[in-house]
């Protein structure tokens, strides 16, 4: 009797979990999990001056102490970091576009202008502007919160669904059936918004992650490092290169894996600026008819694909960091 209690507390807590994931979905690229492994892996290749002025610009400019923190504190002032941005979305409604661009799946580099994705400032033009905040600004408060969000940011720009787009948000409004557990309806506030969980979306965000996490026993540092230590050899060449670079790499990521070895490919349809999974002619009730199921065999090879930009993410957050922050970059700004 215990144990069937027990089992079935633990089948709730899942659908919660899965449930919650739906809801903070859009702007929440990689999860908890995700974007924490980012910054461990760029922790270990900082300069010792650079990881020394982070440690204390974040230690020295705290995070508000009554903001919820989806994924709770962490000690590592970086890693704790790592998801304040996602934090502050509701308190800050402007900062909503700065996690993702919306480049169509079908647009190739060269000719389609990243400007026409960026109406309205976009992850692009985010990490521009904490950037020069970083380099330039003398309020240490405002500096400490664009490396907060640059933490953050630069991980988003690794999560393929958050480079690309289908008229589907990114791929929450694409339910899906992700290892037996069927698509269910999540509302919002009480209201139904087109949103099911699982979706695309969220399991490149989470569950894919997750799903690794406990094939490989072991702390999250731990993870990042075996993430870090596997993939050596390529460090040096991953560690290059610009944001928009970057966020063209996961737009074919997203065309070439995350939609293009779904069981079935979803038709391409018109970007559009939408606030929920009803609008574009209730795009999610579409796709639920398409029945879109993630076995193993789709999982192993979205693993490949996150297990490497997470790995880029971490190198290029430490890059970008280390270009900033470094002596001549100060020297130059002063």
């Amino acid at each position: 009797m215990a144990r069937g209690l027990t089992m079935r507390l633990i089948k709730f807590c899942m659908c919660v979990a899965i449930l919650l994931v739906g809801l903070h979905s859009r702007a929440a690229a990689w999860g908890c999990e995700g974007h924490r492994i980012v910054a461990l892996i760029a922790m270990a290749h900082l300069t010792p001056d650079v990881a020394r002025q982070v440690d204390d610009l974040l230690r020295q400019n705290v995070i508000d102490p009554e903001l919820k923190r989806f994924c709770g504190p962490s000690a590592e002032p970086m890693v704790d970091a790592s998801t304040w941005a996602d934090d502050i979305r509701d308190a800050q409604p402007v900062t909503f576009p700065y996690h993702f661009i919306d480049l169509p799946l079908q647009a190739k580099k060269g000719s389609y202008p990243v400007a026409r994705a960026c109406p309205k400032g976009c992850l692009l033009t985010a990490v521009d502007m904490f950037t020069r905040t970083l380099r330039q600004d003398q309020d240490p408060a405002h500096r400490a919160d664009a490396l907060r969000f640059l933490i953050h940011l630069v991980g988003d720009a690794h999560q393929p669904l958050h480079d690309s787009d289908d008229g589907d948000r990114g791929g929450n409004c694409v339910p899906i059936t992700y290892l037996g557990r069927e698509p269910r309806r999540s509302n919002s506030k009480g209201v139904f918004t087109g949103n099911y969980s699982p979706n695309l979306h969220s399991a490149w965000d989470t569950l894919i992650i997750r799903s690794m996490l406990e094939n490989k026993p072991g702390t999250l540092k731990e993870f990042a490092e075996y993430l870090d230590s596997s993939n050596a050899k390529r460090a040096k060449k991953w560690a290059k290169g610009a944001p928009v670079q970057w966020v063209w790499e996961g737009q074919g990521l997203a065309k070439k894996v995350a939609y293009g070895t779904l069981p079935l490919r979803p038709p391409v349809e018109d970007v559009r600026d939408m606030a929920d999974c009803e609008a574009n002619n209730h795009v999610s009730a579409r796709r639920l008819e398409l029945h879109e199921e993630i076995k193993k065999p789709y999982e192993a090879k979205a693993e490949v694909v996150i297990a490497e930009q997470l790995e880029k993410a971490g190198l290029r957050l430490a890059a970008l960091l280390n270009h900033t922050l470094g002596t001549g970059a100060r020297n130059v700004s002063q």
